[in-house]
């Protein structure tokens, strides 16, 4: 399971119409080649970068909106948003790693994002940055995942909130997450910046 599919996250699905898109096929079939095609070069890098990852038993929200979190994607069936994902991801694309999950669990899902990668906290929200201790290499500054804006209210309740900023009427904000390292007998104190976004409701700022 990832290590952040704790945090409670909300996906805006979007109406699609079926004949726009691909028919679900069998799990052994060949990804179509304008599977989530996108006119964005940003977005292109992203959808074909390589993850490692696992996920037992996680929502496809949850799956979306932290491993997936910078876009947006409209699924079909809307009750598949539900369903547990198990799935092991070695090596893949991102856009790989869609099309094997939609064949598996049997739902449609189609490029949503309208806009380019914002920039939040001097980083590209579709990126993340990475630092080494003792040889291993760690994230310093996560991509952008996605949030409702309830959690955003409790985390900053907490005083966890250490970045906001509103961008596109998105808001955009990160915290910090203490981790503690083993290397044989020695620890190392890390602290993770994970980044996330929210639709602001009606009459909300952010502050």
């Amino acid at each position: 399971m990832s290590t952040r599919t704790m945090h409670i996250a909300m996906l805006t699905l979007v109406a699609v119409p079926l004949s726009v898109l691909t028919l679900a096929a069998p799990a052994t079939a060949e990804m179509p080649g304008d599977f989530l095609k996108v006119e964005s070069r940003a977005w292109g890098r992203w959808l074909d970068e390589k993850m490692d990852v696992s996920w037992g038993g996680v929502p496809l929200k949850d799956v979306l909106a932290n491993e997936f979190g910078p876009a947006e994607f409209a699924v079909d069936p809307a009750k598949a948003i539900d369903t547990p994902i198990t799935f092991d991801i070695r090596d893949t694309s991102r856009r790989a790693a869609l099309w094997r999950m939609s064949q598996q669990y049997g739902f449609l899902i189609r490029w949503a994002q309208k806009e380019e990668p914002r920039v939040f906290m001097g980083l590209s929200e579709a990126e993340h940055r990475e630092h080494q201790v003792s040889g291993v290499t760690l994230t310093a500054i996560t991509q952008v995942m996605r949030s409702d804006f309830k959690t955003y209210l409790d985390w900053r309740q907490r005083g966890q909130v250490t970045k906001k900023e509103v961008i596109g009427g998105t808001l955009y904000y990160a915290i910090e997450v203490d981790r503690d390292l083993h290397f044989g007998y020695a620890t190392a104190h890390v602290i993770e910046v994970q980044r996330y976004k929210t639709t602001l409701p009606p009459n909300e700022t952010g502050k």
